[in-house]
């Protein structure tokens, strides 16, 4: 699974660097990458390189972490978001207190 996030990220870096090369206003583009990724330390060498070889402007990158992800692998994940923060990436979390929900019910 990891191959796909590297794919997808790939994919959304290179629109990135494109749209600003043409003069777009910079947006930011949020991913959200599987669980499966968090716990890849291969993958987030790959994302550190990756966002290392383009010229973005902070905040231009968002990941978008499932609250169950966040959970299930707390430690990884916190490591995960303060490796991409020190290089200017946004988080937002998904699924905000559904999973709550669901172990309550």
């Amino acid at each position: 699974m990891p191959s796909i996030d590297r794919w997808v990220v790939r994919q959304a870096l290179d629109r990135l660097v494109h749209r600003i090369g043409a003069g777009v206003k910079p947006f930011t583009d949020c991913r959200e990458p599987l669980g499966t990724s968090l716990n890849d330390e291969r993958f987030l060498e790959y994302l550190i390189a990756e966002l290392s070889s383009n010229e973005l402007a902070a905040g231009a990158m968002c990941f978008e972490i499932t609250e169950t992800a966040a959970i299930a692998n707390l430690g990884n994940v916190v490591y995960f978001m303060r490796e991409l923060k020190a290089r200017g990436c946004h988080f937002a979390l998904d699924d905000f207190g559904t999973s709550v929900l669901v172990h309550v019910l």
